[in-house]
């Protein structure tokens, strides 16, 4: 055999050892069941009983229905899931940043099961030092406190006092940095089972309508997409509901094969203009496989339930719309729902 047959045999079995190593790393590091076994998740919010609010807003830490919130709290040990609370907000140069996307997500990477409950902006809260406002303005309580990082503190501990569970990490973005994230990534492909108008789009560009069926989507598209609710038959939970399948579309994206050499650029674009979190690189990586395994009933989604109110606002001093928590029906999601996921 001549020389050159025999250094490209030998070459491409070279290359086949190293990719089939490679793979072996990689699955051992970033699967999730593997990643995160026996890790010990940070605490970054605990909840405070006695801003738990009931259906007409008064403050009791018997609104739960004499709940021990502490048992919620204690980790089991059997139970390997954490929790996340995940925020977007329409930053704004000058202005103090509201939180126009939030939700939590319970996750358990052994069983690869999720449960995403999407916490309308409006929804009736009680800050420390304010009183009952939205959640929204969360952020900006905190920001005018001490920056984004208060800000990020104020929101968790809103959502860990809403739900009375523990809050383990966090995902935080911007819509600037969204868009250019989704443009790195070459789009994300979204499949729609009719269509959908989106009327306000940001910067001023004009209305379009989206056809029904797979389509992809560039990042201010994506970014309306995710934004719209005027259009919707069920308004702003339809917009929640969006914005999962996002969440699940991004992460196939990022785990396919044409992806994956770009995902240290892809991961230095996160850390610089899109997320702040408390994962690691690492994390993201094991998160982002997670979601891409994850089958239709693997990755449960709800919606915090409530009722329409309005309300004297003390940041505003005007009366303002509200989702109302129903006390009763929050207790059964967060037993049957939230923390079901074994």
């Amino acid at each position: 055999m001549k020389t050159w047959k025999k250094w490209l045999i030998g070459s491409s079995a070279g290359l086949l050892i190293v990719v089939a190593g490679a793979g072996i790393w990689i699955n051992a590091a970033f699967r999730p069941s593997n990643h995160f076994h026996n890790k010990k998740y940070p605490v970054l919010a605990v909840p405070d009983s006695t801003k738990l609010p009931d259906q007409t807003g008064a403050i009791s830490s018997q609104a739960a229905g004499g709940t021990d919130l502490q048992n919620k709290i204690a980790v089991n040990a059997d139970d390997p899931s954490f929790n996340i609370a995940i925020l977007g907000v329409d930053a704004r140069q000058d202005e103090y940043s509201r939180t126009d996307v939030i939700m939590l997500a319970r996750v358990n990477p052994e069983t690869k099961k999720a449960n995403v409950i999407s916490i309308p902006r409006d929804t009736r809260v009680n800050l420390p030092g304010i009183g009952f406002t939205k959640i929204n303005h969360a952020n900006v309580v905190g920001e005018l406190k001490g920056g984004n990082k208060e800000g990020t503190q104020e929101s968790i501990q809103a959502i860990s006092n809403l739900f009375g569970v523990s809050i383990h990490y966090y995902l935080k973005t911007n819509f600037v940095g969204f868009i250019h994230f989704i443009d790195a990534m070459g789009g994300v492909e979204v499949d729609l089972s009719q269509p959908i108008s989106l009327v306000k789009p940001l910067g001023g560009r004009s209305a379009v309508t989206l056809p029904a069926g797979k389509q992809l989507l560039d990042g201010a598209t994506a970014l309306d997409f995710v934004r719209e609710r005027y259009t919707l038959d069920n308004g702003d939970f339809g917009r929640q509901a969006h914005q999962v399948d996002i969440m699940r579309d991004v992460a196939e994206k990022l785990t396919q094969l044409d992806t994956l050499p770009k995902l240290p650029s892809l991961l230095h674009m996160v850390q610089k203009e899109i997320l702040d979190t408390n994962f690691t690189n690492s994390d993201l990586i094991s998160m982002a496989w997670l979601f891409k395994g994850m089958k239709g009933n693997q990755i449960a989604y709800s919606q915090l339930p409530g009722s329409s109110g309005y309300f004297m606002d003390p940041m505003v001093k005007k009366q303002l719309y509200y989702w109302i928590p129903d006390r009763v029906k929050l207790m059964d999601l967060e037993e049957n729902f939230l923390l079901a996921t074994q």
